[in-house]
C-alpha cells in the first residue's frame, strides 16, 4: 500500500488500454481516501481481460455504495439488477458503448475503514462465445454480450428500435413461449426473466437477466 500523495478525496482511474472505440478511461471519486494500491497489468476471467485497483477509505460501506451508485448513474452507465457476487456490498454498471463492465466491491475492515475494490471487465475483448438461448433477441441485434455467474445469465445488446418496440417485442414473443408477466419480471415455472431497455437516439440498449 502507498500512502504518500493520497488526498482526502481520491480520483481512481483504471488505466488498462481500451479498444479504440471505447474512449478515455473512466475516473471515479473515492471520498475519505487513506491509501491506495495499483494492480499492474490485467488478469483474465471468463475469457475476458480484467483491470483492478483498490483504495482504502475512512467511510463505511453503505455511504460509499450510495456515493458510487450516484457516480455510475451520472456517468450514464446501465445499471441492471445488482446481483451480489460476494458477501460484500457492490455496485455494478455497464458502459454500453465501450462494452466495459464496471464493478466496485466494498469490503469492511476490522478498523471500520472500507477497502474499495474497482474492477473493469472488457467484454468487447472476449473470445467467441455461445449464443443466447434463454430468450429471443430482436432482429438486427448488435454487440451481443453474454455472461453468467452463480446461476444468473446476463445478455446485453444494442438494436435500432425504440424502447416501446423492444417491450412490445418481448411482450408478444415471451407470452407465446409460455412466460407470464409478474410485475417487472417474466416467470415460467421456477425461472424468471427481467427485460430492461434504455434508448439513446435511434438505438436502444437491451439487458436480459435470467435465473
Amino acid at each position: 500500500m502507498r500512502q504518500a500523495g493520497i488526498r482526502q478525496t481520491a480520483l481512481v482511474t483504471l488505466l488498462a488500454s481500451l479498444p479504440a472505440l471505447a474512449g478515455a478511461p473512466r475516473t471515479w471519486e473515492v471520498p475519505g481516501a487513506l491509501e491506495a494500491v495499483d494492480v499492474p497489468g490485467r488478469t483474465v476471467a471468463g475469457g475476458m481481460p480484467v483491470a483492478m485497483h483498490a483504495v482504502r477509505s475512512k467511510h463505511d460501506a453503505p455511504f460509499l455504495q450510495a456515493h458510487l451508485l450516484k457516480q455510475f448513474q451520472s456517468a450514464g452507465l446501465w445499471l441492471g439488477p445488482q446481483t451480489q457476487l460476494t458477501v460484500h456490498r457492490q455496485v455494478t454498471g455497464l458502459d454500453v458503448d465501450a462494452r466495459v463492465v464496471h464493478t466496485v466491491f466494498l469490503q469492511t475492515n476490522p478498523d471500520k475503514s472500507t477497502t474499495v475494490i474497482f474492477s473493469e471487465t472488457f467484454a468487447a475483448e472476449r473470445g467467441p462465445q455461445g449464443r443466447v438461448t434463454f430468450a429471443p433477441l430482436l432482429p438486427g441485434a448488435q454487440k451481443v454480450t453474454l455472461s453468467s455467474t452463480e446461476g444468473v445469465e446476463l445478455a446485453t445488446y444494442r438494436v435500432r428500435a425504440t424502447e416501446g418496440e423492444v417491450h412490445a417485442f418481448y411482450g408478444e414473443t415471451l407470452a407465446k413461449a409460455g412466460w407470464v408477466r409478474d410485475g417487472a419480471r417474466w416467470t415460467r415455472g421456477s425461472r424468471s426473466l427481467v427485460v430492461q431497455a434504455r434508448q439513446r437516439g435511434d438505438e436502444t440498449a437491451v439487458g436480459l437477466t435470467h435465473r
